[in-house]
């Protein structure tokens, strides 16, 4: 499982190598927890993603030029190309072997019950419905979750892995950050407030084995 690679395929390639190298085994199932920024040309880049510079190594990936050995599922955060992901809501190939999930939703992938809630909390567009990204606003908009997002995962009852962007609320509280000996000069020990309430519900609601998030 990888977090936030903000364009950075190349570097996970080299993740997946040296792990399967270590393990002495291929790896079963990569996933990615969003803010992966799929964007395909360097000027898509440059003025669509987030604040850093980082290469358009997506490209790479779409031509063919280079490719995953095994296949990388991932979910979206709110930095994505989100005007390419618009067209595919539930999710489909953006690449070979390069798998997006969709904006919400629940399946079995490689033996695992896998659920999934891309995005973050705002409450100013929680409950607005999804517009097309059709401008600066408009896609900055749709890097944020909706209650009838969070609704359609009702009927999901247990699941292996949970994969969210934001944190849910409480994750990083002080009493059980220390008593997981997270030391307290970490940022997260001095944030209990970061998270929202809606991905905590969603969690101890499904009570995951896993819960992974960016």
């Amino acid at each position: 499982v990888v977090g936030d690679i903000h364009g950075r395929f190349h570097r996970v390639r080299e993740w997946i190598a040296a792990l399967e190298s270590a393990r002495g085994r291929p790896a079963t199932l990569v996933l990615a927890v969003g803010d992966v920024e799929a964007f395909l040309a360097a000027d898509d880049h440059r003025r669509k993603a987030a604040k850093r510079a980082m290469p358009a190594e997506f490209a790479d990936y779409v031509s063919g030029r280079c490719a995953f050995e095994r296949p990388l599922h991932f979910i979206g955060g709110n930095n994505e190309d989100f005007e390419a992901l618009h067209a595919i809501p539930t999710g489909g190939l953006v690449a070979p072997n390069m798998n997006y999930l969709g904006r919400v939703g629940s399946q079995n992938i490689s033996g695992y019950d896998v659920t999934w809630l891309s995005g973050i909390y705002a409450p100013r567009y929680v409950d607005k419905p999804l517009q097309p990204p059709t401008s600066p606003d408009a896609c900055r908009q749709a890097g944020y979750f909706r209650h009838d997002e969070v609704r359609a995962l009702d009927p999901v009852i247990n699941a292996d892995i949970l994969l969210t962007h934001e944190w849910p609320r409480g994750l990083a509280s002080r009493s059980p950050a220390a008593s997981r000996g997270v030391h307290k000069d970490l940022k997260a020990f001095h944030t209990p407030w970061i998270g929202n309430q809606v991905s905590r519900a969603l969690v101890e609601r499904i009570r995951p084995r896993w819960l992974f998030c960016g």
